[in-house]
């Protein structure tokens, strides 16, 4: 039990940022959350705190949205620093892709574009609001059992930023869904999120991350370079003109990809 309060039941997922564990609120007999306990390599390092509290006031601003809310960013009587999170009970998208291909068949392209609506449109707004995410991908993603898109994961990438000793930990299997700025290690704007999101979905429609290749640094080349297989050669079945908006969307320059998520948004509900 964390602070007398969240009752740990399971942990249910771990990557650079730390512990993920379903918990029990305790003062809301009934009421369970996801507790995020944070690295020590991460909070030991006083400019990632001071980030992080600024970060987690920033996500109220994304209420209503499909962001993860968060209720909460403690450090516990023991010293750990977790945050309190909305709960999500279901998987990622890419272990709910993998359950389809266990299937025989990739998602029929219209439950591509449902899965991809919500989070487009969290992204928009949280570009409205000057927030950018930085780290969108399959693994930041959650499908509830009941269908409901969650992105978690709003502000810690921001908030680990340059923090030293966490870039492995936290770039492991999410290199292929970088943008070439962001590999590139320059300044990162809403247009990195919209790349990223043109790579989720070439990933849904046809089961392989655009830019994956054999190692980290081949991968890391690939997204540089952005060049990658054509989408329709991968999956003969979708439109011309998905094809062409997942390729504008993962155009290397940021001026030939989508303005705004909100032009991404018109174009997938055509």
């Amino acid at each position: 039990v964390i602070d007398g309060r969240y009752k740990l039941l399971g942990n249910i997922g771990a990557g650079g940022h730390g512990s993920v564990f379903r918990a029990e609120d305790l003062e809301k007999p009934g009421t369970f959350v996801a507790v995020k306990c944070l690295h020590d390599n991460l909070t030991s390092q006083p400019v990632f705190l001071t980030r992080m509290q600024r970060e987690a006031r920033t996500m109220g601003l994304l209420a209503g949205t499909s962001a993860t809310e968060i209720f909460a960013f403690n450090q516990s009587q023991t010293g750990v620093f977790y945050i309190v999170m909305e709960l999500c009970d279901g998987q990622d998208l890419e272990s709910y892709l993998v359950a389809q291909e266990a299937t025989g068949s990739l998602l029929p392209v219209k439950r591509v574009l449902e899965l991809l609506d919500p989070i487009v449109d969290t992204i928009a707004a949280a570009h409205s609001r000057n927030i950018v995410h930085r780290d969108i991908s399959p693994q930041n993603i959650l499908i509830s059992y009941e269908g409901e898109i969650k992105i978690v994961d709003f502000g810690i990438a921001k908030a680990a930023m340059n923090v030293s000793h966490t870039m492995a930990g936290m770039l492991k299997g999410k290199i292929a869904y970088m943008s070439p700025e962001q590999a590139r290690g320059d300044v990162i704007t809403e247009a990195s999120d919209l790349f990223s999101a043109a790579s989720i979905l070439y990933f849904l429609v046809t089961g392989t991350a655009p830019f994956h290749r054999h190692s980290a640094l081949a991968t890391l080349a690939a997204v540089n370079s952005a060049e990658c297989e054509p989408v329709q050669q991968r999956n003969p079945k979708i439109s011309p003109s998905l094809s062409r908006l997942i390729h504008k969307g993962l155009s290397r320059n940021v001026e030939d990809r989508y303005a705004s998520a909100e032009a991404l948004l018109t174009d997938l509900r055509v």
